[in-house]
């Protein structure tokens, strides 16, 4: 599926003007545009150095960027990834970036013990109440650093982590933490979004190459496909 011109100058031009030191006026004219949650992660990136600092950014940043449509709009979007993956899943699973809890909570209700991570205490809160009004009792979540997972070495059969290395700082080290905490010949089920998905509240864009190149020490890749030209999808077992 190809761009037509005028997104392709859009897209360049972000990508241009979100690289501009903060204080430019491009960037000052620029920023004075963007929905606040964007800023929030624009801010991030640029302004604080601190652990605690950047946990209140995340937090904020997660708390504006929380989904603001209904839970039949929710489902309708995440529907076609579910049934891409669903197939995939196996055992007790982990999902590393789990926000409200949408795949964690089918997981379970296909019953599968599984544990949900998210940096936000908001999306963690909601998580939580949606799989307590769902009377789901086989999944836990729990405020988490992607890179610092609250779980015993091989102890899960399945890792999720959909759409979460374009958020982080280091996503090998994401990978890294996902791998200690899966089982030898588990399944890692990675998506990622294509370049029609792009925003500035990306870090970085993680594109299918470079994904193999983290996977490459410690997992065979099975596939790499795309679902409905808007996400990569990655099967691989742990070696």
């Amino acid at each position: 599926m190809r761009m037509n011109p005028k997104d392709r100058l859009k897209q360049a031009a972000f990508s241009a003007i979100k690289h501009l030191p903060p204080n430019t006026a491009v960037n000052i004219i620029w920023a004075s545009t963007l929905p606040r949650d964007l800023l929030v992660r624009r801010r991030h990136r640029t302004a604080l150095d601190t652990e605690r600092g950047k946990a209140e950014i995340d937090e904020e940043y997660y708390r504006q960027s929380m989904p603001h449509g209904s839970d039949g709009e929710t489902n309708a979007k995440n529907k076609p990834r579910y049934e891409a993956i669903k197939g995939h899943i196996t055992g007790r699973v982990i999902e590393v970036g789990c926000a409200d809890g949408y795949f964690s909570r089918m997981f379970a209700k296909e019953g599968h013990t599984t544990f949900g991570v998210d940096l936000s205490h908001h999306f963690i809160r909601l998580a939580k109440a949606k799989a307590a009004g769902e009377g789901l009792h086989n999944v836990k979540f729990k405020v988490a650093n992607a890179e610092h997972i609250p779980a015993k070495g091989e102890s899960f059969d399945t890792a999720f982590l959909g759409e979460i290395l374009e958020h982080v700082e280091n996503p090998a080290r994401v990978v890294q933490e996902a791998t200690r905490v899966v089982k030898p010949g588990g399944t890692f089920i990675i998506t990622l979004p294509t370049h029609l998905m792009s925003e500035p509240s990306h870090i970085r864009t993680v594109k299918p190459k470079a994904l193999e190149k983290m996977l490459r020490e410690v997992a065979d890749i099975k596939e790499i496909r795309l679902i409905d030209f808007t996400h990569y999808l990655c099967i691989a077992k742990r070696r």
